[in-house]
């Protein structure tokens, strides 16, 4: 009957373990794959901020440009035909 008891409490703490040890290896596939997923997000994550951070120079680079006042002056006289108070404005038909 002794001999029965330590059998069946063996085989409790053999089918515990049993279960923790696929509990444990189940949470440790689920974060292998997960870790994976995150590292190909962080890849795409990289790569946008790279392509943003190249259009924030051009934008930025645009903007200085467009601060100038020659860029300005030559924005009025093109687009809205404006001229220089000592100028003569020419319209040929």
């Amino acid at each position: 009957m002794e001999n029965y008891r330590q059998m069946k409490k063996i085989e409790r703490i053999i089918t515990i373990c049993a279960f923790a040890f696929i509990v444990v290896f189940s949470v440790a596939i689920f974060s292998f794959f997960k870790l994976g997923s995150l590292r190909r997000q962080n890849a795409q994550f990289d790569e946008q901020y790279l392509a943003l951070s190249s259009k924030e120079q051009v934008l930025q680079s645009d903007i200085e440009k467009m601060q100038q006042d020659d860029y300005i002056e030559d924005k009025a006289r093109e687009e809205l035909d404006m001229i220089k108070e000592d100028e003569t404005l020419y319209v040929y038909e």
